[in-house]
Parts: structure tokens; C-alpha cells; sequence
């Protein structure tokens, strides 16, 4: 079963190589889309 990481990682580095923490996770088969913490989603975005 696929699913994909959603990851903060800088924006010099690929996200496969030195990402800083998983925020999330997405099934594109169910269509799931989980965000662990939406605050500190949040603070990263700057909101």
C-alpha cells in the first residue's frame, strides 16, 4: 500500500535526504491526508 511522508526539510536539501520532522502522512488511495500537529504546522508557516 503507497503512502507518502509529509516532511519540513530546508529548501537547499531534498526531502529524502535530511528532512528535519515528519508533520504528516497521505494515503492517495483512500485519499487520506493526516497532519499529526496543526499547530506546529502553523508556526513553521508562520501563522
Amino acid at each position: 500500500m503507497p503512502f507518502f511522508r509529509v516532511v519540513l526539510t530546508e529548501h537547499t536539501k531534498a526531502a529524502k535526504h535530511g528532512y528535519k520532522e515528519v508533520l504528516g502522512f497521505y494515503n492517495p488511495l483512500s485519499k487520506e491526508f493526516k497532519i499529526k500537529d496543526v499547530e506546529k504546522v502553523k508556526k513553521y508557516l508562520g501563522q
